[in-house]
This record gives structure tokens, sequence and C-alpha cells, in this order.
């Protein structure tokens, strides 16, 4: 297996704004969704994407925004996907500080927002496999201990790379009081 075989297997799948109900769902609607649609960003099959437990936290840590009665609306379910989108790489509390003053604000739609994210992540698509590509020119054998630690140490120096441009944005634009 080559390094662009392992690339090509990372093409997860998206819930579209259109993918969810304009109706309110129950939490357990809402986790079906998730798992049905998302069941692809499982590293193990017996892992959970979201579970009632995390929706409750963030809804009482103000991450997703508090429902009225049991139901959850469409806004509601993208606020959700905004959290797990975010969670791998920010804690709680920058999502939070991140998700607050779009909160506030009535101008900005949470739906459109979310469907420009959907597109902004096909588009990258070409660029990272443009890195990959680069990482592929240098013919590392996977099967070879040594040129897998390679790979890997490539690939773990892109991903902090883009964690730390992350973290400068957060603590640049959502500085800790």
């Amino acid at each position: 297996m080559t390094i662009l075989d392992l690339f090509k297997t990372t093409q997860r799948s998206d819930i579209h704004s259109h993918d969810i109900p304009d109706l309110d769902l129950y939490i357990d609607q809402i986790l079906t969704l998730i798992e049905d649609k998302l069941e692809d960003h499982k590293r193990y099959p017996k892992d959970k994407l979201l579970t009632k437990t995390m929706i409750n936290n963030y809804s009482k840590a103000g991450v997703v925004q508090r429902i009225k009665g049991k139901k959850y609306s469409k806004k509601h379910i993208i606020e959700m996907l905004y959290v797990y989108q975010l969670k791998n790489t920010c804690s709680i509390q920058e999502i939070q500080d991140i998700l607050k003053p779009i909160y506030e604000t009535d101008t900005l739609d949470l739906i459109s927002i979310y469907d420009q994210s959907i597109d902004f992540k096909q588009q990258c698509r070409p660029a990272v496999e443009n890195l990959i590509q680069d990482l592929s020119s240098m013919n590392l054998n996977l099967e070879d201990d040594h040129d897998r630690l390679l790979c890997l140490l490539y690939l773990s120096h892109l991903s902090h790379l883009f964690q730390l441009m992350e973290e400068k944005l957060i603590d640049t634009y959502y500085p800790h009081k």
C-alpha cells in the first residue's frame, strides 16, 4: 500500500444541511442521523461520534444553545456538528468562545456558514493531496519500519503545523480573559 492509497481512504462523508430535517428531532433521532450519515468517521466500529451525555454537557456549557422542551431544531443540530468538527482540536471553552459571538448575532445564518464550511472542506482536499504527493515522491516503503516512521513523522508535523495555526487564530481573536 502506498501513501496515496492511504490518502484515498480518508475521504469521509458529510452531513449537508439538506440532509437534516426541517422539523425538530428528539436526541435519539439526532444520534441516529449522525451515526448513519457519519459512520465512516469512526476509527473503530464501537466508537461513538456523539452521545446523549456529550450533547447534554455541550448544552449546559452553552456550546450548543439550550432547547425548549425535548426537541432540537435544525440549527441545534448544526451547532452539534460544529462542535463535532472542532472538538478534536479545540477545548470546550475554546469552542464556546468561538461560537458565542455567532449565537449572539442574529444576522449570521448558522446553516449558511455550515454549508460554506462543507464546500470549503471539499475545496481543500486537492491541496492536501498535493502535500501527500510530495510525500509520495520520497518513495517511502510503508512496509519498512524506518520509512513508515518517517511517513508518520511527516504527517504528524503537518498536523501539528495546522494545529498551531488554529491555536494562533484562537489566541488572537478569542484571548483568555
